[in-house]
């Protein structure tokens, strides 16, 4: 899949909206590197500025969701991605208990 701006301002929402529970948004880039996706800030033509929590290292399948911490009280880092760097967008619904912790925010991306 190419992903572009369109997929990050409409595409991903709307499969955000079929996944059901709170949602947690991974970006999975050709390198390896992964990064845990708060919101979308901006898609623009040829990169897409996300809010990330900090680097979780270069693990695949489920992210292991943390069972004491709470990431919400960490900083969060704005992160300017080329679209071409972009392997694969991972989503997972997250369990109950740590929804708001790790949950993806859905917002207007392009603004």
């Amino acid at each position: 899949m190419a992903f572009d701006a369109l997929f990050f301002k409409t595409g991903l929402q709307e499969q955000l909206r079929g996944l059901g529970g709170v949602p947690v948004v991974r970006v999975i880039l050709h390198d390896g590197r992964e990064f845990l996706v708060r919101s979308i800030r901006q898609a623009a033509q040829g990169y897409v500025t996300l809010e990330i929590y900090p680097p979780q290292g270069t693990s695949r399948g489920a992210f292991e969701f943390p069972p004491a911490a709470s990431l919400i009280d960490l900083t969060t880092y704005p992160t300017a991605i080329a679209y071409e760097a972009i392997a694969q967008v991972f989503l997972q619904a997250a369990p109950p208990d740590q929804g708001s912790r790790l949950g993806f925010q859905p917002g207007a991306a392009g603004a």
